[in-house]
């Protein structure tokens, strides 16, 4: 169905006086569907004020334009179509254009990292479920890129586990408008924030975390080399680490792998010296003499 023109004031003022009632008549039904579809939604705009002050002005209580053909002057008649045009042709007073501007303002806000429920404020209910779309349609959008990477913890993992509690199988954030009350949207929302503003929420952003991180086990004497971060990081990620952490200082576990690594002792038998050590009662200083990297086996006083 195509979308219905306004006529020009040239078109308008083209017209017969008989002809321009009857093309008021038609604009008025036009403009007081929308005001009432905006009453219905809860949304009381500029568009919709602008049209209440005319019709207040005309004597008319309610906002509703005149829907006849009596017009006793051309002043009145061209008064009419100025109101009734500037209406009709402000994307506010519909509900696609009220739509159109809160993806805009939301896809906004996130970009400056400035989106949460607050700035939701003096919005209607309407309004709030745009938005609410509109922040998980872009939520989604990093998630699915997430994946693509194959980064799938940290912040990927929070919005996972919301997913799940939710009922939703797949890790996405709802994008539909059918809520039981105000407090589950305002959740919802909270969550999808939670995650667009996470730092891993983004490629970029995850690889700037991994770089600080190890920049930071640098910075402590830990020696990993150019072209073993992923490795490392993977390590850091991975169950066995955190196992491991259970049985040992992770400190010390971070540092007999990067040294075992660099000393070219393959990552699988490093696996398997952690796993006999977390299933026996060998201690850690035993696993770092098996694998060659005790400090006493580095040029201490035996050497």
């Amino acid at each position: 169905m195509k979308k219905q023109k306004t006529i020009t004031k040239r078109q308008f003022e083209s017209l017969p006086q008989e002809q321009q009632e009857k093309e008021l008549k038609k604009m008025a039904k036009r403009a007081n569907v929308r005001a009432s579809l905006l009453e219905e939604s809860g949304i009381i705009n500029q568009a919709y004020y602008q049209a209440q002050d005319y019709n207040f002005e005309q004597g008319r209580l309610k906002n509703r334009f005149y829907e006849g053909t009596n017009y006793k002057t051309s002043s009145s008649i061209k008064d009419a179509f100025s109101a009734l045009s500037n209406f009709l042709n402000d994307k506010k007073s519909t509900l696609g254009g009220i739509q159109s501007d809160v993806q805009n303002k939301v896809k906004d806000l996130i970009q400056k990292g400035q989106f949460d429920y607050d700035t939701l404020k003096g919005m209607s209910d309407k309004e709030i479920l745009y938005a609410s779309k509109e922040a998980s349609r872009q939520a989604n959008k990093q998630l699915k890129q997430l994946e693509k990477a194959g980064l799938t913890k940290f912040a990927y993992e929070v919005a996972d586990h919301y997913n799940k509690e939710t009922g939703r199988p797949k890790n996405r954030f709802y994008t539909g408008g059918k809520f039981n009350n105000d407090k589950d949207i305002k959740v919802h929302i909270q969550n999808v924030t939670h995650f667009l503003n996470s730092k891993t929420a983004t490629h970029e952003g995850y690889k700037q975390i991994a770089i600080d991180r190890l920049d930071r086990f640098r910075e402590k004497g830990i020696d990993i080399p150019k072209g073993k971060e992923k490795e490392f990081y993977d390590f850091l990620s991975s169950e066995q680490f955190k196992n491991l952490g259970k049985y040992a200082d992770s400190n010390q576990i971070i540092e007999t792998f990067v040294d075992a690594r660099n000393a070219g002792i393959d990552a699988e038998m490093i696996n398997r010296e952690f796993i006999e050590f977390m299933n026996s009662d060998m201690t850690f200083d035993e696993v770092q003499e098996k694998l060659h990297v005790a400090k006493w086996n580095q040029g201490g006083l035996l050497h």
